[in-house]
């Protein structure tokens, strides 16, 4: 009877302890504090020199076979000037339709030299995707360098 005493007594020890280490080795939710993206205007535009890339200022998704998506506008951009939306689906680059392309012959038939313009033509709907409008839009693209943000900088430069 003893014997068994000990053996109870000693598989309760060993649970209790392992549930105390294990108690010990769970995380416990955190509250992380993200730090405000700060810009650095000064850095950006102090050291300006022309870059020869003249960018319009959108960010899009594009599927070949489809339009592309504008998901995201620049600010201080000749996209954002013109009044482009996020949403607005891009049919045509200078008269030509980009649906057939991939995403890096888009990208080019977008990209230019700075101060030379652009010819778009967009749709745009409404929020539950019917009474769709067509409209055309000349931009003037502006030099990359131009740009006072660095993280939109990085993206253009990089891609991230």
């Amino acid at each position: 009877m003893i014997p068994r005493i000990i053996i109870l007594l000693s598989l309760l020890f060993i649970q209790i302890n392992a549930k105390a280490q294990y108690q010990s080795l769970t995380l416990q939710p955190q509250k992380i504090q993200k730090k405000p993206y700060k810009l650095n205007v000064e850095e950006s535009t102090a050291n300006f020199e022309p870059s020869n890339v003249g960018i319009i200022g959108m960010k899009y998704l594009h599927k070949p076979g489809s339009m592309s998506t504008v998901i995201e506008i620049y600010p201080s951009t000749p996209a954002q000037k013109a009044g482009i939306q996020i949403g607005d689906r891009l049919l045509e680059v200078n008269g030509v339709s980009i649906i057939p392309y991939n995403s890096d012959q888009v990208f080019a038939m977008i990209a230019g030299l700075p101060g030379t313009p652009i010819n778009l033509k967009f749709m745009r709907c409404n929020y539950y995707g019917n009474d769709c409008r067509t409209f055309a839009t000349q931009l003037i693209r502006m030099d990359m360098n131009e740009l006072n943000s660095d993280r939109i900088y990085r993206i253009y430069k990089y891609g991230s």
